[in-house]
């Protein structure tokens, strides 16, 4: 027995199907009328004007239809008719963007960009339009070099326009911010009283896009820092104003900004080291009175100093590197002058202990100008006055304990003999030594040894 079904059936079913469809059909073009009154409300005047326009010849059909089908026959009349005026506007805004960037596409480029505007489904028309009347607002008040710049952009890649607001818009943001960050770059410069008046917000060769995010608090306190710096080096004699106002001019004048923050940060470095070197100088320069009497064995070395001192305040330098150079040239002659003095004085009362313990003459031994035990090469860089009159009384001490020859005995080499033997070193008897040597043998107990060649220990 073969199951059949009357034909009725069949037609019933397949026109209820049809009918769900269109059911289902039917409300999803409600929901899209709705969606379009709500665009439609939001238009301008001028474009729920066009709307109206383009929907006069649908508008009778669809009161009077009674047909689903007749009525979902609309649709594409519909949606081209809330897309027409959406289009017009988006065109309108797209051509006054461009005409305000000063964007010269091709016709063909043009035509491109416009076909694939145009082609956009309603909400997007919506949206890239409102992105471009926001940016159309956004960069009235732009800079030529910022409207130059995104211009270049534009004609280089026209289909960025397309998607304005992810692709256009952050190259805006960075412009921006960059020429916000460049214009505050400027005034941190113009408020000190030592940099050169430089612009960098107008000079497109500072928008580079590869260029480092600039620190302005790293470079607001480089440049106070320099200015405390140069302050402190003009108030001790020595003026670089120009020569840094060059060195920051050359590194402008390159185009690079990471290449001027870099520089700016490395002449606060050199300028801030060389002022806090030259410090110590002065510091140590200042109580030594450049006319005042000084023991015979210093005053050859102390005129040298102050002869380089004096070229260090009178010098006309060329760069920073120079300058720091030479500040740290004044410093090595210093440590060299202490450590001579250093050396003499601890040399002088090693001998003096020895001449007095043999003497037993404590009574009238010169007394210490330094109480530290022992004496260290820092306390002579903090007081190099006393030091030195320690010096001169020492001197003449052992001058008149040794009861020697003042003609044939050199003060300075029986010092510097003396230094070599407590040091544990052998020093070698010579026709210009014997004198001195045989001076220390005969007060000191100093013992001589003959060989194949004459040395003392």
């Amino acid at each position: 027995m073969t199951d059949t079904r009357p034909a009725i059936l069949e037609t019933v079913t397949e026109r209820s199907r049809t009918l769900s469809e269109t059911l289902r059909e039917l409300r999803a073009f409600k929901t899209t009328v709705e969606e379009y009154q709500d665009r439609v409300d939001n238009m301008s005047t001028n474009e729920r004007e066009l709307f109206y326009q383009s929907t006069t010849s649908i508008q009778t059909d669809v009161i009077e239809t009674t047909d689903p089908e007749t009525l979902l026959e609309t649709r594409e009349t519909l949606e081209e008719a809330v897309r027409s005026p959406l289009q017009q506007v988006a065109r309108e805004s797209f051509t006054a963007l461009l005409g305000q960037l000063q964007v010269a596409l091709s016709d063909q480029e043009r035509d491109q960009a416009l076909d694939r505007l145009e082609s956009k489904i309603p909400a997007e028309l919506e949206s890239i339009t409102e992105t471009y009347q926001n940016l159309y607002t956004r960069i009235d008040d732009f800079d030529t070099v910022l409207l130059g710049l995104l211009g270049e952009v534009v004609e280089e890649r026209p289909s960025i326009m397309l998607s304005p607001e992810h692709e256009f818009t952050p190259i805006v943001d960075r412009l921006e911010a960059r020429h916000e960050t460049l214009k505050e770059l400027e005034t941190i410069l113009a408020e000190s009283d030592w940099a050169p008046t430089l612009e960098f917000a107008d000079a497109k060769q500072f928008y580079d896009r590869d260029a480092g995010d600039i620190d302005l608090s790293a470079v607001r306190s480089d440049v106070d820092a320099i200015a405390t710096a140069l302050t402190t080096l003009r108030e001790n004699g020595i003026e670089i104003q120009l020569v840094l106002e060059e060195e920051l001019t050359d590194a402008y004048e390159s185009g690079n900004i990471d290449e001027f923050v870099d520089t700016l940060e490395n002449a606060r470095q050199t300028v801030a080291a060389t002022a806090d070197t030259h410090t110590t100088v002065v510091e140590f320069m200042d109580p030594l009175e450049a006319d005042a009497q000084s023991p015979e064995r210093f005053e050859s070395v102390l005129a040298d100093l102050w002869a380089s001192y004096e070229t260090l305040q009178t010098h006309d330098y060329s760069t920073l590197e120079y300058t720091a150079q030479s500040v740290e040239d004044m410093t090595n002659d210093i440590d060299r002058f202490i450590e001579l003095l250093h050396g003499r004085l601890q040399a002088q009362r090693e001998l003096v202990d020895e001449l007095d313990l043999a003497a037993n003459a404590s009574a009238s031994r010169p007394e210490p100008r330094f109480e530290e035990s022992p004496l260290l090469p820092s306390h002579v860089r903090d007081r190099p006055t006393e030091a030195l009159e320690e010096y001169a009384d020492r001197h003449e001490w052992l001058t008149s304990h040794l009861e020697t020859d003042v003609e044939s005995v050199d003060q300075e080499q029986v010092l510097e003999i003396w230094q070599s033997l407590t040091g544990g070193e052998e020093v070698p008897l010579t026709p210009d030594n014997q004198d001195t040597v045989l001076a220390l043998a005969d007060r000191l107990p100093v013992s001589v040894v003959l060989s194949n060649s004459q040395r003392y220990a």
